[in-house]
């Protein structure tokens, strides 16, 4: 994301026993909608790529890919939101 202004959304997880309760929107919903209304990308990084289709729901895309540290075979995966208030920016 370079020195733009962004919200980086760093830790983010929900027990497997409370998955499926709209627990993850509640927490990430108003910070969506903080960004949009200043106008900043959100930006995060997942290394499953099942959490990706979930991010995809709420607007993420991935715009990179690279290999895990330490962790052989595995891939992290870079996603950008655009606010949905100005998609402009990229």
């Amino acid at each position: 994301m370079g020195d733009r202004p962004h919200y980086y959304l760093e830790l983010l997880g929900v027990d497997p026993k409370f998955q499926g309760k709209k627990i993850a929107s509640r927490l990430v919903n108003p910070v969506l909608a903080y960004a949009d209304r200043i106008g900043n990308p959100c930006y995060l990084e997942t290394s499953s790529v099942q959490n990706t289709k979930v991010y995809d729901g709420w607007g993420f895309k991935v715009v990179d890919t690279i290999p895990t540290p330490f962790i052989k075979n595995k891939t992290e995966y870079l996603m950008v939101r655009k606010p949905a208030s100005n998609t402009s920016l990229y």
